[in-house]
């Protein structure tokens, strides 16, 4: 089951955006980047230490 509400977005309710299924084991591509693909970090070395704190705390591997 789904749980979603409406998101008020200026004058009419428009719905959520429900993320796909993940499923254990099948890899995801993830991109970050800001408005008008601007940079996000600026500190790549701090970038990628947050980066492999995530991976280590949540079971993930990083291929990059």
């Amino acid at each position: 089951m789904i749980r979603c509400r409406l998101v008020h977005r200026g004058r009419r309710p428009q719905p959520c955006r429900v993320n796909p299924a993940s499923v254990a084991g099948i890899p995801v591509h993830v991109v970050q980047r800001g408005n008008n693909r601007q940079a996000v970090f600026y500190d790549e070395q701090a970038y990628l230490g947050w980066l492999n704190e995530g991976a280590q705390r949540y079971g993930g591997a990083i291929h990059a």
